[in-house]
């Protein structure tokens, strides 16, 4: 388990408390959905595999997950503009669940369109199924 500081990701950004209050989201899970979405998205526990997230308070996120997933997000975390926009995607999707929700009509997740996953770095143990850590 290793335990990721995302206070930087919010000091300077533009999410306004209302946008987060009108999708009934809160930044913690447009963290978690944001992660989910674009690294290794069928390890995490909600996708079926067995990677982890919960919260450590208002700014921190403790991670249980293999190595190369680690790596992964350990570079995500530390390009706060990707991962602001990469948030920002995912409010954007809460926002349209949210309405769409209100109108009654069906529902689908958009959100994996057109942002990619993150690439594994040159080297990693991705093959590699060495357990979590």
């Amino acid at each position: 388990m290793t335990i990721y500081d995302i206070g930087k990701l919010f000091g300077e950004s533009q999410l306004q408390q209302s946008q987060l209050d009108d999708a009934g989201i809160g930044r913690l899970d447009l963290v978690f959905m944001a992660i989910e979405t674009t690294i290794e998205p069928g390890t995490w526990e909600s996708m079926g595999g067995d990677g982890t997230m919960r919260p450590m308070g208002e700014n921190a996120i403790a991670v249980t997950q293999r190595p190369y997933v680690h790596e992964q997000i350990s570079d995500f975390l530390n390009k706060p503009d990707i991962a602001r926009k990469t948030i920002g995607y995912a409010l954007q999707e809460s926002q349209r669940m949210a309405a769409l929700r209100t109108s009654g009509q069906p529902m689908g997740m958009g959100m994996g369109m057109g942002m990619g996953t993150m690439e594994v770095s040159p080297g990693s143990d991705q093959g590699n199924d060495g357990g979590e850590q």
